[in-house]
């Protein structure tokens, strides 16, 4: 089955143009079956995504998370400000969107290294299509299931706020960088945000 990232034109202004990005939504697995004690509810859509990369953003450019009990409050403030939101999920727990959390961050991050790597001198400051292009082929060569990257609608939200560009820009020393065989290590450390021009095209990544 093919997935498509469909870059349009109908979401962040960037300088140099628009960018925009639709991300198939996710649907729970047929015929799964819930256990006695277990709380499911179906995957997070493209706009609970949305909602709680704003809620991130939204709370405490300064904040520093990892600082004992003040983890507990800074996401019991973003899990307030994901529900304020409308079209969301108003099951989801702190916990759930915490994850989720880290998942989004994790991808993300990995993809604007990808795109680091391959976005040449940059003489110009500008991203290019080719350049998105490769970055999203290298992102899923080089994951270990092979995935291609999910959340470029998390990224088009992400990458020109400060706050994210804050924590993009530390070393992350909580753990080591995954590679494979064939790939190399690379900084985690990621250059200022460039402008981006108005791109529009449809790209089909293979998956298994």
């Amino acid at each position: 089955m093919d997935e498509d990232y469909n870059l349009g034109s109908s979401s962040a202004d960037w300088g140099g143009g628009e960018l925009a990005a639709t991300a198939p939504e996710q649907h729970p697995a047929a015929g799964r079956v819930s256990r006695p004690n277990q709380k499911w509810s179906k995957n997070f859509s493209t706009a609970e995504d949305e909602a709680l990369v704003r809620a991130w953003l939204g709370v405490g450019v300064g904040v520093d998370p990892a600082q004992g009990g003040e983890r507990a409050a800074y996401w019991r403030r973003i899990h307030d400000r994901y529900h304020a939101r409308g079209g969301v999920q108003s099951g989801r727990n702190q916990n759930s969107i915490t994850h989720r959390w880290s998942t989004i961050q994790d991808s993300v991050g990995r993809f604007e290294r990808c795109l680091a790597r391959v976005d040449g001198a940059g003489q110009d400051g500008v991203i290019t299509q080719d350049e998105i292009m490769q970055a999203l082929a290298l992102y899923k060569a080089e994951d270990q299931n092979n995935k291609p990257f999910q959340f470029l609608h998390c990224w088009n939200i992400l990458r020109t706020h400060q706050k994210w560009i804050d924590r993009s820009q530390k070393p992350s020393s909580q753990k080591k960088q995954k590679t494979t065989p064939s790939s190399s290590p690379i900084s985690s450390t990621l250059p200022c945000p460039r402008s981006v021009t108005s791109i529009r095209f449809s790209l089909s990544l293979a998956r298994d």
